[in-house]
Formats: structure tokens, C-alpha cells, sequence
């Protein structure tokens, strides 16, 4: 019996041993902590882009659940710093927006000893080793713009056409600039005038340019500040030309509801957010993300993902409440459209308080009011027959008049 029990107790033993081998060898590992990721961007002058973009980002964070250390530098010349503050928290992936080539380049070597993903956004650093790039496509951006016009001056004989440039060294503007002249290419008879952007009597300066150029037809900007002061310049032309530019800020937008511009590339910076958030997640997660393509960057090449853009006009301006709220319609004078109109109400009301107001009678017991300006003097009435009503000799209308005189003589010194 007792060599029974130790068989039973034996083979017990071996068929447990397995079987709780194989519940350790289920039991799942602790996840690994959700990744950090570091953003940095300068705002001075990108404002319209970086404000939603920020907004978007730290939306998503929430969304999301991870964390993200977000540093705004307001001029290039403070990025830097942020930038050093970023590395020391030793962030799985840093976003960063750096229109400064040289900063890029610093950050980049610095990123790959800390083994830290380094993904730009925005404007593609020249000669920069990267891991990834975010963005919108600069040429397929100028070529929106060409063909824009294209189609607004179909019509138009031998269409003249103005493209200022803002920094003819800037290498994205350049490509901006080489997909203006292709899409314009469709234009037939074009006359095509390139100019730089004057950064000094800017009024004066843009005078001579029309001067040169005469009438134009239409004019491609590519930044939200010169087309602001094309549009301020133009007002005083007599011609009218069709006007694009890019950014599609708030104060443009009220142009466009105005009517006194035509339309803006709008680069959509919270889809640019949202395409950069999810590569910088599935970069810190696998150390790999989707992209569109390869492009090379001086020696290097960078892999990218190119967000969408879209042609804002008067149309479909309501495309842009999710951003900017309630557009008001402006000119380029600083002044709503509401606003000078109830100027020009406020200025009718206070001509007519200087008038005189005339209250009449009929017999059939109607009133009826008249506003006349400046002060009566005399009252002459004719047509009338009957009773009170006849005709009045000329010194009984003299004697009323003067007596209406009075009358408002006295209520006036009242």
C-alpha cells in the first residue's frame, strides 16, 4: 500500500512540474512605459503655422496619454538653449521646427550621440541628417498658386503677372518659386515679372514696382506679411489684380470674406501635427514609421511624409472657423467691413441731428416726418383748396414763416 501511495505521489509530481513551467513561461511582461516625446519650434513670423500646430500637439497628447515637453522659442536666436533643455530630459523622439540650417545641423549630431530620433517639421534643414521629415511639398505649393491664376485669367489677353520672392536664398522658397513658373506655364501670352520683396520703404518701394510693371493682372507672394502690404499698397492702384498668397492667417482671411483678396495656400499645420505626432510614436515605439518618399538633403537623404494643402477662397472661407473662430470681413485699410458701416450710419445719424425735422398733419389724421438739413427759414405750402386749406397770399406765408422762425428760434435758444 505504502508503494502505491509513493507511485501516486511520484507521478503527481512529474505532471505538475511541466505544467507550472508552462504558466511561467505565459505570464506576460510588464508594458513598457508610454515614450516622451520633446517639441521644439520657434514662433517669430510663423505664427500663423506654429500657433495651431502647438494647439494640435498638445491636444493629441492629452488624447493620447503620453507625455510631451513642449519648448516655444519666440526668435530663432533662443532655440538653442530650448534645445539643450530637451536633450538633458532624454526624450525617446524630439519634433522640431528649425528655420535656422545651422541649429539643425547641431541638434542633429548631438541627437544621434544621445541616441535620441530627431524628426523635422515645417521647412527641411539643407545638408541635415534626420530620421524623418514632416511637411508640405514646397514646389507642388507654387504650382497651386500658378494654377490658381491660370484658371482665374483664362480669359485675360496677355495677362501680366507679378511673383514677389521674400528671400530668393531661402532654398524653400526657391523650389516654391520653380512651381510658380510651371504652373503658369498654361497661361498663354503670360508676361511674367519677378521681383524681390523690398524690406526697406516698402510703400515707396512697391510704388516703383508698379510703376514698372504697370497694370498687373495677377501677383503670387509666398509669406503672409508681404501680402498684407501688397494688398495695403494696392488699395491706392487703379487696377485690380488677382492676388494668392500662402498661410491663410486670420487678418487674410478677412480680406478674402471682404473681397478685396483672392486666395491663400493653406498649409494646414494641425494635419501637419497630426502626421509628425504619429511618426514621432511609431519612431520611439519600433524605432521605424511610415513615410512617402526619400529626398535627399545635400549628402544625406531624409525620409518624409508631405502633408496635405488646400486653396482657400471666398467659397469655402468657412473652412478656416475650426481655426480662427468667426471671420469678419476687412479691408486693407485695418478696418472691418462692419465697422465702416456703422461708421458711416454713426455719421448719417449726426448730419441728420443738425438738420431740422418737419412734422405734417392731414386731415384724414395720418403724420408724416421729414428730415431737412440746416435750419428752416420759411414754409411754403401750395395746392391746398377750401376752407383753411386755400391758397395763402404771400404776406400770410410770410407772417407764418416768420412765425415758424420764431418758433425755432426760441426752441433753439431753449
Amino acid at each position: 500500500m505504502n508503494a502505491i501511495r509513493k507511485l501516486v505521489l511520484v507521478f503527481l509530481l512529474i505532471s505538475t512540474i511541466p505544467f507550472s513551467g508552462c504558466r511561467q513561461e505565459t505570464q506576460q511582461k510588464p508594458a513598457p512605459p508610454p515614450p516622451t516625446i520633446g517639441v521644439s519650434v520657434v514662433s517669430e513670423g510663423f505664427q500663423e503655422i506654429m500657433g495651431p500646430f502647438k494647439e494640435e500637439i498638445l491636444k493629441l497628447s492629452r488624447e493620447r496619454q503620453l507625455k510631451v515637453s513642449f519648448k516655444e522659442a519666440k526668435e530663432p536666436g533662443e532655440q538653442p538653449k530650448q534645445l539643450e533643455e530637451l536633450l538633458k530630459q532624454k526624450p525617446e523622439v524630439i519634433i522640431a521646427f528649425m528655420p535656422e540650417a545651422e541649429t539643425a545641423r547641431k541638434l542633429s549630431q548631438k541627437a544621434k550621440e544621445e541616441d535620441i530620433k530627431l524628426m523635422a517639421v515645417g521647412v527641411l534643414p539643407p545638408d541635415t541628417p534626420l530620421d524623418g521629415f514632416v511637411g508640405v511639398n514646397a514646389r507642388r505649393i507654387g504650382i497651386e498658386q500658378g494654377e490658381f491664376l491660370v484658371e482665374a485669367l483664362r480669359s485675360v489677353r496677355n495677362p501680366k503677372v507679378l511673383i514677389l520672392n521674400t528671400d530668393p536664398g531661402d532654398p524653400t522658397e526657391t523650389q516654391v518659386l520653380e512651381g510658380n513658373r510651371e504652373g503658369l506655364k498654361a497661361l498663354p501670352g503670360v508676361q511674367l515679372f519677378e521681383r524681390t520683396m523690398p524690406t526697406n520703404d516698402i510703400s515707396l518701394e512697391l510704388n516703383k514696382i508698379w510703376m514698372e510693371t504697370g497694370a498687373l493682372d495677377g501677383v503670387i507672394t509666398h509669406d503672409t506679411k508681404a501680402m498684407k502690404m501688397v494688398l495695403i499698397s494696392l488699395a491706392g492702384q487703379p487696377f485690380r489684380p488677382v492676388t494668392i498668397g500662402i498661410g491663410a492667417d486670420k487678418e487674410l482671411a478677412g480680406y478674402i470674406a471682404g473681397g478685396h483678396h483672392h486666395a491663400e495656400v493653406d498649409v494646414q499645420p494641425e494635419t501637419m501635427a497630426d502626421y509628425a505626432f504619429e511618426g514621432a510614436v511609431h519612431l520611439a515605439e519600433t524605432g521605424e514609421w511610415e513615410f512617402d518618399d526619400w529626398v535627399d538633403s545635400g549628402s544625406y537623404q531624409v525620409p518624409v511624409q508631405y502633408s496635405p494643402t488646400r486653396i482657400i477662397t471666398r467659397e469655402n472661407l468657412s473652412l478656416l472657423q475650426p481655426r480662427h473662430g468667426k471671420i469678419e470681413p476687412k479691408s486693407p485699410d485695418g478696418q472691418s467691413q462692419t465697422g465702416a458701416q456703422d461708421k458711416q450710419e454713426k455719421q448719417e445719424e449726426q448730419q441728420q441731428s443738425k438738420g431740422s425735422k418737419i412734422k405734417v398733419k392731414l386731415k384724414e389724421g395720418r403724420e408724416l416726418e421729414f428730415q431737412v438739413p440746416g435750419e428752416i427759414e420759411t414754409i411754403e405750402i401750395e395746392g391746398q383748396s377750401g376752407g383753411q386749406g386755400g391758397a395763402q397770399s404771400t404776406d400770410e406765408k410770410k407772417g407764418e414763416s416768420g412765425e415758424q422762425g420764431g418758433k425755432q428760434s426760441k426752441s433753439q435758444g431753449e
